[in-house]
């Protein structure tokens, strides 16, 4: 069973702001969502785990 984990990323877009994501998802689609910003120009200041998901999560 895959686990899931609430996250807040804060990054920089290319227009100098600073901005955030809050999501529940799977290692893999941090890494995908990671690289995506990364391509799009933005800077990744900070990836935090929050918790942990239950099984319902979104």
């Amino acid at each position: 069973m895959k686990h899931s984990f609430e996250y807040i990323i804060t990054y920089v877009t290319p227009a100098g702001k600073r901005a955030g994501i809050y999501k529940s998802m799977q290692k893999e689609e941090l890494d995908t969502l990671l690289q995506k910003l990364q391509v799009e120009g933005c800077t990744v200041e900070k990836v935090e785990i929050i918790r942990r998901c239950q099984p319902h999560c979104p």
